[in-house]
């Protein structure tokens, strides 16, 4: 019996063995590497590893994660280098929800023939944008209501042209 090896266990195993030696030189005095300025870094070079992953597979399963570890590693080392103003977890949480929603679009942009990944982009961006102006405070809930009574119209009309298109590109 053969063994095969798994080329997604190596690749994870080595980044920790990477991690870990960075840090335990850190920890001994024998590195100059700070671990709270890596750890963004590290994020964004996994992310990475699984977006050109998935890219590389027909199946496209590594690119929605890729890409939302990507945002999140890039959202936090521009927040720890001074590019975003710093705030408590609490008020940035919806940021998480802006990611999930782009990185739904971006692996839209792979699977171009499945409309419901655009659908649920456009919510989950829409949703963590509000959810965002409120948490830090640039918009109230009243005006969020009259925002939306704007907006629902303009949703419908987009969510009916995808669907036209939709039914107009399977003839």
């Amino acid at each position: 019996m053969s063994k095969t090896v798994n080329r997604n266990s190596v690749v994870i195993g080595l980044i920790l063995i990477f991690i870990g030696f960075i840090l335990l030189f850190h920890k001994l005095g024998m590195s100059y590497f700070n671990p709270r300025e890596i750890w963004p870094q590290a994020l964004i070079l996994i992310g990475g590893l699984l977006f050109i992953k998935g890219i590389l597979n027909k199946d496209r399963k590594g690119i929605f994660p890729g890409t939302y570890i990507i945002i999140i590693g890039l959202f936090f080392y521009m927040r720890g280098h001074g590019f975003l103003p710093f705030y408590h977890i609490i008020k940035i949480w919806p940021v998480f929800i802006i990611a999930a929603g782009v990185s739904f679009f971006i692996l839209f942009l792979f699977k171009l023939r499945e409309v419901g990944l655009l659908i649920t982009a456009f919510i989950l961006i829409f949703f963590g944008f509000i959810l965002t102006t409120d948490s830090l405070g640039y918009i109230s809930w009243y005006q969020l209501k009259n925002i939306w009574r704007l907006f629902l119209p303009l949703c419908l009309i987009f969510i009916g042209i995808i669907f036209v298109l939709k039914s107009l590109v399977k003839k």
